[in-house]
C-alpha cells in the first residue's frame, strides 16, 4: 500500500504473477492506480490460480477498470477476497462484477468483497441482490454508497433466500423508515446473517422499532450498527423490551449519536446491563453502572467510535 506504482507498477506485478506461484495477497492501496493497472490486473485473475486476496482500496479506478476485473471473476477459481472501497466503478462497475460472479457461481470461490464509496445506487445494488441469490459472498461492504429504500429492499428480498451472507455494510447510505423495515422483514427468516451495519443513514423511530422487533425472533444477528440515525427514546424502549426478554444472541449493539436523550441513554444502559451483550455502543460492557451509563454516554458524543473506526468494515484496505 501507498507506494505510488501506478500503472506501470501495477502492470508489471501483474506480468510477474503470470510466473509466480507462492503470493497469496496482494494489498496496492491508494497507489494511483486507474483503469489500465485495473485491466492488467484483471488479465492477472484469469490465469492467476494462487492469489486469495486482492486490495485496489482508493484508487482511481472507473467502470472500465471493473469491466476488466470482473473479466478475470468470471474464470477464477482461487480468490477469496476483494476490496475496491474508495474508488469509482459506480452503478456500471458494480454491475459487471456481479455478473460476472453469477456466470462464475459454481467455480468461484470469493466471500468478502468490499465495493465502499464508489458511488454505488440502487440500480447497481439491484445486481448485486441478484448475485447474492446465487453465490457464496459472506460478506458484502457497501457503506458510503448511495443505496436508498428501494436497493434495500433489493437486498432485504435476496437475505431471505440467501444461506451465506454473515455480514451486511450499509453505513452511510440514503436508506430510510421504510428501507428499515424491510431489511427487519428480512432479519425475521435469515439464518445465517450475523452482523448488519445501518449507521449513517435517515432512520428514524419507526424503522429503529421494526429493527428491533425482529429480534425477538431472529436468532442469528450477533451486532446492530444503528448508530448516527434520527430515532428517539421510542425507538430505544422498544430494544429495551426486545433485548432484555426476547433476544439473548446479540453482542453489540451501536446506537450512538442518535436522537434519545440523556434519560434515555440512561434507562437503555440500565436495563440492558443484565443481558447477553458485551458491547454498547462499540465499548465493551463493564461491570458497574456508572461505568457503564459513562460509556454509552461517550459513544453517544461519538468518543468511543470515531468515524473512520466505524467504516472499518464498510470501507477496508
Amino acid at each position: 500500500n501507498q507506494c505510488g506504482i501506478g500503472d506501470e507498477g501495477a502492470a508489471a506485478l501483474a506480468d510477474a504473477l503470470q510466473e509466480n506461484r507462492r503470493l497469496l495477497t496482494l494489498e496496492l492501496g491508494e497507489n494511483c492506480i486507474s483503469d489500465k493497472g485495473a485491466k492488467s490486473l484483471g488479465n492477472c485473475l484469469s490465469q492467476n490460480a494462487t492469489l486469495i486476496g486482492l486490495s485496489l482500496w482508493h484508487n482511481r479506478v472507473f467502470a472500465d477498470g471493473a469491466e476488466a476485473l470482473a473479466d478475470g471473476l468470471r474464470v477464477n477459481s482461487t480468490i477469496e477476497w476483494i476490496g475496491l472501497g474508495c474508488n469509482h466503478i459506480g452503478d456500471i462497475g458494480a454491475k459487471a462484477i456481479a455478473d460476472a460472479l453469477l456466470a462464475n457461481a459454481e467455480n468461484s470461490r470469493l466471500k468478502w468483497l468490499a465495493l465502499g464509496g464508489n458511488s454505488i445506487s440502487d440500480r447497481g445494488v439491484a445486481s448485486l441482490a441478484e448475485m447474492l441469490q446465487a453465490g457464496k459472498l459472506e460478506s458484502l461492504g457497501l457503506g458510503g454508497n448511495a443505496v436508498g429504500d428501494v436497493g434495500a429492499k433489493k437486498l432485504a428480498e435476496a437475505l431471505k433466500t440467501n444461506t451465506t451472507l454473515k455480514s451486511l455494510g450499509l453505513a452511510d447510505n440514503r436508506i430510510g423508515d421504510d428501507g428499515a423495515v424491510v431489511l427487519a422483514n428480512a432479519l425475521l427468516e435469515s439464518e445465517t446473517l450475523e452482523k448488519l451495519v445501518v449507521s449513517g443513514n435517515e432512520i428514524r423511530n419507526d424503522g429503529a422499532s421494526q429493527l428491533a422487533a425482529a429480534l425477538a425472533k431472529n436468532r442469528s444477528l450477533q451486532s446492530l450498527f444503528i448508530a448516527e440515525n434520527d430515532f428517539s427514546d421510542e425507538a430505544g424502549k422498544r430494544f429495551v423490551e426486545v433485548l432484555a426478554k426476547h433476544n439473548t444472541t446479540l453482542r453489540k449493539l451501536d446506537v450512538h449519536d442518535s436522537a434519545m436523550t440523556d434519560e434515555g441513554v440512561d434507562e437503555l444502559v440500565k436495563s440492558l446491563q443484565d443481558t447477553g451483550l458485551t458491547s454498547l455502543g462499540g465499548e465493551t460492557t463493564t461491570t458497574t453502572k456508572k461505568d457503564r451509563n459513562d460509556a454509552l454516554r461517550k459513544s453517544k458524543s461519538g468518543n468511543i467510535i470515531p468515524a473512520a473506526s466505524r467504516k472499518e468494515d464498510e470501507l477496508p484496505t
